[in-house]
């Protein structure tokens, strides 16, 4: 698999050099975790000088290449190796491959259309962009996220109690039906899902795209407002300590959008299998 995981390396960064994107490299280890709703970062011990501290492996690139774009203000992208823990099941990875990326005065429908572009230029088909509301009243019969939602989960088998539950159980079900007909995004999410997304009139400029049912892509418009940003990774963190000067400068990005992709997935979709399990760049 690693020559077909070498040309599709390449095939990546031909897109995006083409459209005068800058790649960027930035560390795999940080003094802050990623603040992320439902991925649990990985801790790592590490001794400088004889001095032991708590460091984390990145779950995405995302608040480095923000850093980054901060002082640049052009399009970059990165293809990183990250880290998740307790990640389960066939497509899922503790280690994987991600490219990210962030257009400057775009926004999550200018990414959704250049995702497009993207999967194109590597021979996949294009079904089109629905939104999620949408989405949910023609494959599961839902007409609202808001309105009695637990109460719809529990009909169709989900133990919900919670609005949380509910929608993500909901969700894992819609998956299923999504991307069989060539790439689909869905779009516009409620802002209880709408992590780090700009919200506008009720609703997350946020999208994610699938293709044979399974997520290949995420993105969304950039919220910029610092305190905004801040009152949501606090929400997320858990017990997590929160880097409040990175959400800080965050206030001064341009008007931007960002996506990440997962590679080892986009391969997988593109030699028909349908698992990661035994997956290997080794081989």
């Amino acid at each position: 698999m690693q020559r077909e995981f070498s040309a599709l390396i390449l095939r990546l960064r031909e897109f995006f050099t083409s459209r005068g994107y800058m790649e960027v490299f930035t560390p795999i280890l940080n003094e802050y975790p990623n603040i992320d709703a439902n991925i649990e970062p990985i801790s790592v011990e590490v001794r400088r000088c004889g001095n032991l501290k708590k460091m984390w492996l990145h779950t995405s690139p995302e608040p480095a290449m923000k850093r980054l774009l901060v002082n640049l203000k052009q399009n970059i992208f990165q293809i990183a190796r990250v880290f998740r823990n307790s990640e389960c099941g066939k497509r899922n990875l503790i280690e994987f491959t991600m490219l990210e990326w962030y257009k400057i005065e775009a926004n999550y429908k200018d990414l959704i259309d250049e995702v497009f572009d993207l999967l194109r230029f590597l021979g996949f088909n294009i079904d089109g962009a629905i939104p999620l509301e949408e989405a949910f009243y023609k494959y599961l019969g839902i007409d609202s996220l808001e309105d009695g939602l637990i109460e719809k989960a529990r009909a169709l088998g989900i133990d919900a109690l919670s609005w949380e539950e509910a929608f993500y159980g909901l969700y894992a079900k819609l998956e299923g039906f999504l991307g069989f007909n060539g790439a689909l995004a869905i779009y516009d999410f409620p802002p209880k899902a709408g992590c780090y997304s700009k919200i506008t009139n009720s609703r997350a400029e946020r999208f994610e795209i699938y293709l044979n049912g399974i997520e290949l892509a995420n993105g969304w418009s950039e919220e910029t407002d610092p305190s905004e940003l801040l009152s949501r990774a606090r929400v997320f963190a858990g017990e997590l300590k929160v880097d409040e000067e990175f959400f800080s400068l965050c206030g001064n990005l341009p008007r931007c959008a960002g996506c990440s992709l997962g590679v080892e997935r986009l391969l997988m979709l593109f030699y028909n299998l349908d698992s990661l399990e035994g997956f290997s760049i080794l081989q």
